[in-house]
């Protein structure tokens, strides 16, 4: 048994995630092509744009959510609230530079 008590050991993971991945890569692309329309609409470019989607696409991670509220650390509300600014955040000008 795994020392977390799921059962799975160091001989089974592999098979295990082996038998999720038809499963598991189409959720990644659906979970990326979410992000990317997220991220449509905002008139970034260059780095900018390279921080708008790896903000968009934390913002569709399951476990940046469950990170957050996992064992009631903030509310759902206050995660909402975290990540749209991490998104507003990824598109502001960068501190230091002319607005």
């Amino acid at each position: 048994m795994h020392p977390d008590g799921t059962g799975a050991s160091r001989k089974t993971a592999p098979k295990l995630i082996e038998n999720l991945r038809p499963t598991l890569v189409p959720m990644q692309e659906y979970l990326d092509e979410v992000a990317e329309i997220l991220a449509t609409g905002w008139s970034t470019r260059g780095r900018r744009r390279h921080l708008l989607k790896a903000a968009t696409r934390h913002a569709v991670d399951f476990q940046a959510w469950r990170s957050l509220t996992r064992d009631d650390r903030v509310t759902r509300a206050e995660a909402i609230e975290l990540i749209v600014g991490l998104v507003e955040t990824a598109v502001a000008p960068l501190l230091g530079t002319a607005k």
